[in-house]
């Protein structure tokens, strides 16, 4: 097998990141596999696992890239303002990325074993809650609201 040049493979893995995250926005988490990243790229299963060897490889190519989209989407000026923003965003039928990070925040809470990345973004929203309203109750009900979004779509 002939060798790549470092840079070669750094334009290729960009390459590859910018369709796994093109998958989660359009397509949602569940459909983030190997197969489908090989589909787009016109490549091997096997091709895009040498660039990604774990599953937990694909969704940390989205790290930093997911959540400040959410978080600009909401309006902090007040706890109403905080309620309808995150209300309207998850309902948007126009861009659905704030819902896809919503997915993507469950389905990684709730697999075995949870994800540790997750689990820490859910904590620290929640921090970033209590300290500008005041207790915990908004995130829960949001939360709460979006399982049942989530749920009805």
């Amino acid at each position: 097998m002939a060798r790549i040049t470092v840079q070669e493979r750094e334009r290729k893995k960009a390459e590859l990141d910018d369709i796994v995250l093109s998958i989660f926005w359009n397509e949602g988490i569940e459909a983030l596999t190997y197969s489908r990243v090989a589909e787009l790229y016109n490549t091997s299963r096997g091709a895009v696992q040498r660039y990604y060897p774990s599953q937990n490889d694909l969704y940390a190519s989205m790290r930093g890239k997911v959540m400040p989209l959410m978080m600009a989407k909401l309006d902090w000026s007040n706890a109403d303002a905080f309620y309808s923003s995150w209300v309207n965003s998850l309902s948007d039928k126009d861009d659905i990325r704030f819902q896809r990070v919503i997915e993507l925040l469950f389905h990684h809470t709730l697999k075995s074993p949870s994800s540790q990345s997750a689990i820490a973004a859910v904590e620290k929203l929640t921090e970033q809650v209590e300290m500008r309203f005041g207790d915990d109750s908004m995130i829960k009900r949001l939360l709460g609201e979006s399982f049942l979004h989530l749920l009805k779509s």
